[in-house]
Order: C-alpha cells, then sequence, then structure tokens
C-alpha cells in the first residue's frame, strides 16, 4: 500500500476544489471550545526584551496552555536571518516531491512524519 504524503493528499484536493474526507471530523469530534463567536481572538504576543524571566515562563506556559501558539517579539534575531530561513524554506518546500523524499525519515520510523 502506498502512503500518501499530506502534501499529495493537499495538492490533489485543491486542484480538486475539495477537502479530502480524512480530513474532515464529525461534529462531534469538532471541540466547540476552538469556535469562536463574536470578537476576533489575539494570538498572544511574547516580548523577550522583558528581564523578568519569571514572568516570561508564566506567558509562555499560559499561551501554550491556552492556545497552542504565541508569537514572539524583541528575540534578538536579525531580520536578514529571519529572511534567509524563509527562502531556503520555501525554496525546499518547491523541490519536486521525490527530491524532498531524500530527506524524509522513513515509513516504519517510530517518530512524526517528516
Amino acid at each position: 500500500m502506498e502512503l500518501k504524503t499530506v502534501q499529495a493528499i493537499a495538492f490533489s484536493s485543491m486542484s480538486a476544489g475539495i477537502i479530502p474526507s480524512e480530513f474532515i471530523r464529525s461534529e462531534k469530534e469538532q471541540p466547540a471550545i476552538t469556535t469562536f463567536h463574536g470578537y476576533i481572538p489575539q494570538v498572544p504576543t511574547i516580548d523577550l526584551s522583558d528581564p523578568d524571566e519569571e514572568k516570561l515562563t508564566r506567558l509562555i506556559v499560559e499561551a501554550s496552555s491556552e492556545w497552542g501558539m504565541f508569537q514572539i517579539v524583541n528575540h534578538g534575531i536579525p531580520s536578514d536571518v529571519i529572511s534567509k530561513l524563509q527562502k531556503v524554506g520555501k525554496e525546499f518546500f518547491e523541490l519536486p516531491q521525490e527530491e524532498k523524499e531524500l530527506y524524509a525519515k522513513s515509513p516504519d520510523s517510530k517518530s512524526i512524519q517528516g
């Protein structure tokens, strides 16, 4: 049985204009806690220039627990480094599937796909 990659599934569904059934959850499985009604939520932003390490730790734990993500500002990473990272990431994901597969973990790997 051929294992389809997430990218292959996404590409085929985009060209067909559908959402693949494996990505659709029944209403019973859909977590209502993530459904927002009314205001537009703001993703937590954490300012690493704050010298209070306990506060930063608390904010990271809260954002991770409540949101599962957060934005970091004033992290000290130069913008040219970020730009280079974005550029090579984009270049990698634009490679032909066969070339990207050279870097993929084997299907029998016990770790996360990647």
